[in-house]
């Protein structure tokens, strides 16, 4: 499971791994792989406060780590990104790390993002989707339905009609 991932991480860099392979890699970091990093309050020599980044311990952040001490990185899903672009940033920064930028950068460009009425990123439009798509088909690799779904049955539906009587029928007394 990927929530140990955090806990095993200092082991994981012992071993000096250089290949990594991130299975169902939308859920590994998906939308909130922008989320590694938390601000915490400090208070200043003067006696104010500033805001510092502090690196989270989940695991985002794991794979995150992993990503970037590695040589060689493959990611894999069978689940499209269907809801906002902004969600392919995640995998991105994941399989090439740095190379598409910081998601403050790269939202504005692939994800019309823009400051919102109330602060913090509007994120949920499209842009430069041809230079995207461009860009996607050099490193991705898609499998056709026909070929993923070639060796498995047919899909089969069975109806069963339940009278209304045995609906309100009472059950079991498991007391």
């Amino acid at each position: 499971s990927y929530n140990a991932l955090p806990a095993w991480l200092p082991i994981i860099r012992a071993l000096k791994i250089r290949k990594v392979v991130f299975d169902e890699s939308h859920a590994d970091v998906g939308a909130k792989g922008r989320s590694r990093y938390r601000m915490r309050k400090v208070k200043t020599k003067s006696g104010g406060l500033a805001s510092i980044p502090e690196k989270k311990q989940n695991v985002t952040a794991a794979c995150m780590d992993i990503s970037r001490f590695c040589d060689r990185r493959m990611a894999t899903t069978a689940t499209p990104v269907m809801t906002y672009v902004r969600d392919l940033w995640g995998p991105l920064d994941l399989i090439e790390p740095r190379r598409w930028g910081s998601f403050k950068h790269w939202a504005p460009t692939y994800a019309r993002a823009e400051e919102g009425a109330f602060g913090g990123l509007v994120d949920t439009g499209k842009s430069s989707e041809g230079e995207l798509r461009l860009r996607l088909d050099a490193i991705r690799h898609l499998v056709p339905y026909r070929i993923t779904h070639a060796g498995l049955p047919p899909k089969r539906r069975e109806v069963v009609r339940i009278s209304i009587a045995d609906q309100n029928a009472e059950g079991p007394d498991f007391a």
